[in-house]
């Protein structure tokens, strides 16, 4: 490659590159009889011509059935295919009648997506509440292009949202309606197209190539009525779009709409904002637990805010318990990983006809297979971390990169048969509630379960169903899913969510819990949350238990403001990575060096994060806090020139740079 790029730069020879179109529409044959052949008295001299041919009788005999030519004035077209199955004739058969001048063949581009199928309904009418939030969402764009809809789990965001996608329908705009999960697209592409039909299409990273490109292409024409309203992930922020009226950020907290890994690295809920702009589009951020930067941009007027603090229909919050773990533990009354009250309750909520969703943010079996001799532990091959096993294939997997073996029955490093499994992931949970509960139906919703396409749906709707009596997941089942008749909603250990090393650990904790407690309960009955912790005295409980978010943010961004965290500062951490440990290492210190040289900025490192390797790349990171009254634009220019010169310099080849920002 080197002397390649020499014979370049003394221009013996080019380097171009070319992109090559692979999308390719699907084009699909259809069958027209004739327009001389379309009156009842020239098909009845037709069939008189024919009647010696029994193939070519039988070929238009079925093109009659399936056209319904004889019912109609203009005939149906009929799909090729089937025609010739329904005839149980060849293809050669068919090109003679074409020939012959009694059909016509036409090729009609057909779409890969599927269309709606629903008979169109009319939306539901408001509430007060929700009517008084609409009116005051529309005064707030007067002035603000970005507005929060801070509102209870099923207070009712959803019909305002729809309500909003039906005003900039008829002013024949496009709409991007963004989602934190691909699993919550199936639910609301049903509920949006019970309204709007065919107008609403989709775009995530589980549809194939071919289907992302054809909503693409059609999205660049803002006369095609079928693309009106784009439902999807955070990818889909980046579509072609030229008649913008809307941008609506459905769960705008959640986590998933941040992309750290591959590049490029977005916010997509950030990205929302700065493409409203562009588009003079407005922006509505929906959620029941704000993030705490975007509550603070109303609190200093830059963004509008509406508040919804009563649920649809005026149905009761559920009733939040904290469930000690501490004494159930010391008195040896666990029942496997539960209290005896939680499994009580499940019982009697299955009793009772009502569904469970237990939540535990960790798939796999085990997260830690641990020798009791030694504590030895078996980690992946290729990152510095430890293998979670996995009993449904009956094997240690990574996480991060995918890496597999066998499980372990001996040490590896004293040899002694007596490695034992610690923790527990939701395909355990699953297990043991076979075993405790075994007339439940039981199912699980994570990764592993969720890989194969369609596989969401397939699982939400058997739970809408109720043909499910108990759901086991991890984040997907916390967020926007909206079920009739979950009565119990278990948290299996809050301390994972709070005792994270993370700055932003107690507002994740507090946002995951809510929303998954926002699904206890959506209807007339009252509904039951149970979180098992072993310290309950943490005052986040009260905030929960309470849905007290006031008090919660008042906490928070005091102890921001205290610690220097954003909003008060920003934040960038620099990811250096490198094959060889010793080159990444000096490749940091020497990185740390030059930043040293501005004292306008804070830096802190270079450590070792927490996963210290991760495909075979190991890592150091470098944080740099500096005030918001710096200029973005300045600290950018500054930094990008000390990466570029950094990694121009020969001693540092192969040294990769990440950069993340808060």
């Amino acid at each position: 490659l080197g002397l390649i790029r020499k014979l370049e730069q003394k221009r013996i020879i080019e380097i171009f590159q070319t992109v090559k179109e692979r999308y390719k529409p699907i084009y699909k044959s259809f069958v027209r009889i004739e327009a001389k052949y379309q009156e009842t008295k020239a098909l009845e001299d037709l069939f008189q011509s024919i009647s010696n041919n029994e193939k070519h009788s039988q070929v238009l005999m079925q093109y009659i059935n399936l056209s319904q030519c004889l019912k109609y004035e203009n005939p149906l077209e009929v799909s090729k295919k089937e025609l010739l199955i329904r005839s149980k004739v060849t293809d050669s058969v068919l090109k003679t009648m074409v020939k012959n001048g009694v059909f016509s063949i036409e090729n009609s581009e057909q779409s890969r997506l599927i269309e709606a199928t629903e008979n169109k309904q009319k939306l539901f009418q408001l509430s007060d509440n929700q009517q008084n939030a609409l009116t005051k969402i529309k005064k707030e764009w007067e002035t603000k292009n970005v507005c929060l809809l801070h509102g209870f789990t099923s207070s009712g965001k959803t019909e305002l949202y729809m309500h909003l996608i039906e005003e900039s329908m008829q002013k024949k705009k496009q709409v991007l309606f963004l989602l934190p999960e691909i699993a919550l697209t199936s639910q609301m592409i049903h509920r949006l197209r019970l309204h709007f039909g065919d107008a609403v299409q989709v775009y995530h990273s589980k549809h194939n190539p071919s289907q992302r490109a054809e909503v693409w292409y059609r999205i660049c024409s803002p006369s095609d009525k079928n693309y009106q309203i784009i439902l999807g992930a955070r990818s889909s922020i980046l579509l072609p779009f030229s008649n913008l009226d809307l941008i609506i950020v459905d769960e705008e907290h959640d986590g998933s709409f941040k992309q750290n890994e591959p590049a490029p690295r977005y916010n997509a809920r950030d990205c929302a904002i700065v493409l409203g702009q562009i588009h003079g589009a407005k922006v509505l951020l929906g959620t029941a637990t704000p993030s705490i930067e975007v509550y603070q941009n109303t609190k200093g007027h830059k963004f509008g805010l509406v508040e919804l603090f009563e649920r649809y229909g005026n149905h009761p919050l559920p009733e939040i318990k904290i469930v000690n773990l501490a004494p159930v533990k010391k008195n040896k009354e666990m029942m496997q990983d539960f209290a005896p009250q939680v499994i009580e309750q499940i019982k009697t909520t299955i009793t009772e006809g009502q569904q469970v969703l237990i939540f535990q943010n960790r798939r796999g079996f085990v997260p830690i297979i641990e020798c009791d001799t030694c504590s030895w532990v078996p980690k992946c091959k290729y990152c510095d971390v430890t293998l979670t096993y996995h009993k449904g294939i009956n094997k240690l997997k990574c996480h991060y990169c995918g890496y597999q073996k066998p499980i372990v029955e001996y040490c590896g490093a004293c040899g002694e048969n007596t490695m034992t499994m610690k923790g527990f992931g939701t395909e355990k949970i699953e297990e043991d509630l076979s075993m405790i509960l075994p007339n439940a139906v039981i199912k699980r919703m994570d990764l592993d379960t969720t890989t194969q396409k369609g596989s969401h749906e397939t699982i939400l709707q058997a739970f809408k169903e109720q043909s499910v009596n108990i759901l086991v997941g991890t984040q997907m089942i916390t967020k926007g899913l909206d079920f009739n008749n979950v009565g119990l909603v278990v948290i299996m250990k809050a301390d994972s969510l709070l005792n994270f090393p993370e700055y932003k650990a107690t507002e994740k904790a507090f946002q995951t819990m809510v929303q998954v407690a926002g699904r206890a309960g959506r209807r007339e009955k009252k509904g039951l949350v149970m979180i098992q912790t072993y310290q309950p005295q943490h005052p986040i409980f009260n905030e929960i238990i309470n849905q007290d978010y006031a008090s919660f943010f008042e906490r928070e961004i005091t102890e921001r403001q205290t610690f220097l965290y954003p909003p008060f500062c920003r934040i960038i951490n620099l990811l250096v990575r490198h094959t060889d440990s010793v080159v990444m290492k000096k490749g940091a210190q020497n990185l740390f060096q030059e930043l040293s040289q501005y004292n306008d900025w804070d830096l802190f490192g270079p450590e070792t994060p927490m996963i210290g390797k991760i495909k075979n790349n190991y890592q150091n990171s470098i944080m740099i806090k500096f005030s918001k009254t710096l200029k973005n634009n300045n600290i950018k220019k500054r930094l990008h020139d000390i990466i570029k010169i950094f990694l121009q310099n020969k001693n540092n080849k192969g040294l990769q740079i990440i950069i993340t920002v808060d």
